[in-house]
């Protein structure tokens, strides 16, 4: 479980995360999202467990009271990549149930972390943020966007 309560802690991790460091740090014991949950119900996407390594989100020994036990940590090689749908998370927002709401990568780099010798490469993604009418089916909406990782992980949790 995480101890972000909403998608406003989310981002203020993600901040952090991403934040030029002097040093080499630690993977994060506080996490952008629950890995268990396929659902996210504060961010403006769905974003599943199978999304936790392109997250950078994966289960780390650590030494607890000498003792080896794995825990969910965060990073920052956030890594989409292409092939890979979003569908929109339509608690957020009253979308009409006859449209399907999605964002699919077309191409991507995945970021690398950086550390006192290097800058940090947040990558990027190109991607289609697609709605589709179902009940039409036709495509109402098609741009495409090119950001950064960083900023495609901030995209799936304000939207914009």
């Amino acid at each position: 479980m995480t101890e972000n309560s909403n998608k406003y802690d989310s981002l203020q991790l993600l901040d952090k995360l991403i934040k030029p460091k002097t040093k080499k740090e630690n993977r994060s014991t506080i996490l952008l999202k629950d890995p268990d949950d396929d659902y996210s119900i504060e961010w403006n996407f769905i974003v599943p467990v199978c999304f936790n390594r392109a997250l950078d989100i994966f289960l780390t020994e650590r030494k607890k009271n000498k003792k080896a036990v794995f825990m969910w940590t965060q990073g920052t090689t956030f890594a989409f990549d292409i092939g890979d749908v979003l569908y929109f998370n339509s608690n957020i927002s009253d979308l009409d149930l006859n449209q399907k709401h999605y964002i699919q990568v077309q191409n991507a780099t995945s970021a690398t972390p950086g550390d006192k010798h290097k800058n940090r490469d947040p990558g990027y993604v190109y991607f289609w943020e697609t709605i589709y009418n179902i009940e039409k089916k036709e495509i109402l909406l098609r741009k495409n966007l090119t950001m950064t990782q960083d900023d495609f992980v901030r995209y799936l949790i304000i939207g914009h």
